[in-house]
């Protein structure tokens, strides 16, 4: 998984203009009551979750957005305006 964020951040520094900050990553992988207690928050913290094994990347979206559009971000493989929810 590091690896893919690695390689997700490097692809995005290529693609950015000079000086901007580097990708947010705000959540990796978690424990099932982690889970637990971020749905008891209100978050869209869904079970089974692919944070719980290790697979799951959270980036913060809001702040990319701000950033404004960088060409050829986010990658072709991801569907709609940025990656899907996170569970």
């Amino acid at each position: 998984m590091v690896t893919l964020i690695n390689d997700l951040a490097t692809r995005y520094a290529q693609r950015s203009p000079r000086r901007t900050p580097p990708l947010w990553v705000t959540s990796l992988a978690r424990s099932v009551e982690h889970q637990h207690r971020l749905r008891s928050l209100g978050y869209a913290a869904v079970l089974p979750s692919s944070h719980c094994t290790g697979y799951g990347i959270d980036l913060e979206m809001t702040w990319l957005r701000r950033r404004g559009p960088v060409t050829g971000w986010p990658p072709s493989c991801w569907s709609g305006s940025g990656p899907a929810t996170s569970t």
